[in-house]
């Protein structure tokens, strides 16, 4: 499943084109467009879909897996439905209801999820997590469609499309370049080592993927089309990313923190002891795992600004500080090269740093200074938590509650006593929310 996830990950890429984000930008988009658009992306998926269908063989092959094959045939129906939602998602964004959208995803995950526990309860074993992902992709597009009631209309006209295309091709170019990059490390792990190794460093990665998704998704995708609207009032931007910085830094390195102590113990109670060497995986990758959210905020500001060109440079200039950790780190050994990786991307973090400066004008320094204020707090908790944890009982279950007890009362005492922006900002939120 790992591996198939892998082809279709990256295939996924080329069916958005970037239109999904050039819809949300634009001031004014006509319905002709929206057509255009929509029916270049189900073209594009089907073709997409054939193709995976094709290449199921070549990478069952190539892996040495030929479970692989029927799998990824399977699986290839999923450029479909992505084709489809494409535009009504990028609308639904547009138009900021942010309501909908985390019903649409709340209702898809709990059903999907439902058929994936019953089927892998019922002895179906990979086909279970084939079945999950296929509903999940078809309840999320057919949510959206039943909520947004939009169609498309049988219209195509290519030159209504070409001023988003000069913007999206950026974006998309970006997104090839960053998936090919993300998704190396499969191939190379799966070509190199056996396959129970792959396991579990694709279980160690899907984990860290939820948690990135869960400090950044949310926050992100809201701030991108509010900043679409208000991207001439510099003075507003600035304030706004000043202030997110904070939260995602607060969020992000809460998250990380609390993962690298506990993450023995999840893996152990979710997965069985059997997932202890993913369990080592993850606390490596956690190293670096706020360079995610924070990024994903910095290179919002340029997309939502319309900078696309920037976006596509930074991309490039932070692959280039990436490969060196696949060129030296992958080949002496996997934890070594999970190591290389963590400090490649902590170290392309500047690159973000420089163009943000660039873009809005913020110094470099007091980027920096706003991201360590959190991570130093972090890392001295973490310290002082692996040097008393030979105190601690043995246990899954009680290494977890006491480990996450002290290091949720550590953070946020310090945080009380300093009243950092983050936890202000959010505890002010949370307020504000139950008055409501």
């Amino acid at each position: 499943m790992g591996i198939a996830l892998v082809v279709i990950s990256f295939s996924t890429v080329f069916v958005d084109l970037g239109f999904g984000r050039a819809v949300i930008q634009q001031h004014e988009i006509t319905q002709i467009q929206l057509s255009t658009v929509f029916f270049l992306n189900l073209g594009i998926s089907i073709l997409f879909s054939g193709i995976c269908f094709l290449l199921a063989y070549p990478a069952a092959v190539f892996f040495r897996q030929p479970l692989v094959q029927p799998v990824l045939q399977v699986l290839s129906l999923s450029f479909v439905f992505y084709g489809l939602n494409v535009v009504p998602n990028a609308l639904l964004y547009r138009k900021m209801n942010f309501r909908a959208i985390s019903v649409i995803s709340v209702v898809a995950a709990l059903i999907s999820g439902v058929v994936g526990i019953f089927m892998a309860k019922k002895g179906y074993g990979v086909w279970s997590l084939v079945a999950q992902n296929l509903t999940a992709g078809f309840l999320t597009f057919f949510l959206t469609f039943l909520y947004l009631r939009w169609l498309p209309r049988f219209i195509i006209v290519f030159a209504g499309v070409k001023a988003m295309w000069k913007y999206s091709s950026r974006l998309f170019a970006s997104a090839l370049l960053d998936t090919a990059f993300t998704r190396l490390d499969i191939f190379l792990v799966g070509k190199m080592f056996s396959t129970t190794t792959l396991g579990y460093y694709s279980r160690a990665q899907s984990m860290d993927g939820v948690v990135k998704q869960m400090s950044s998704a949310s926050i992100v995708s809201v701030l991108f089309p509010y900043i679409s609207r208000n991207q001439s009032d510099m003075v507003k931007i600035r304030e706004l990313y000043v202030q997110y910085l904070h939260v995602i830094s607060f969020v992000a390195f809460f998250l990380y923190g609390f993962l690298y102590v506990c993450a023995d113990s999840i893996f152990t109670i979710l997965f069985t002891a059997r997932w202890a060497e993913a369990a080592v995986l993850f606390k490596i990758m956690t190293i670096a795992g706020f360079v995610y959210p924070v990024s994903s905020l910095m290179v919002s500001i340029l997309s939502a600004r319309g900078n696309s060109k920037a976006f596509l440079r930074a991309e490039v200039f932070k692959k280039m500080i990436i490969l060196p950790a696949y060129i030296f780190g992958f080949f002496v050994g996997l934890h070594t090269f999970v190591y290389c990786l963590a400090i490649a991307y902590i170290l392309a973090l500047a690159v973000n740093v420089f163009f943000v400066y660039k873009e809005i004008f913020i110094l470099p320094a007091a980027q920096f200074k706003i991201i360590l204020i959190y991570g130093f707090v972090t890392l001295v908790i973490v310290l002082l938590i692996r040097l008393f944890s030979n105190l601690l009982p043995a246990g899954a279950w009680a290494n977890l509650f006491l480990n996450g007890l002290v290091f949720t009362a550590l953070f946020f005492i310090v945080h009380v006593i300093a009243q950092t922006t983050g936890y202000h900002f959010l505890i002010t939120k949370a307020k504000s929310f139950l008055k409501k």
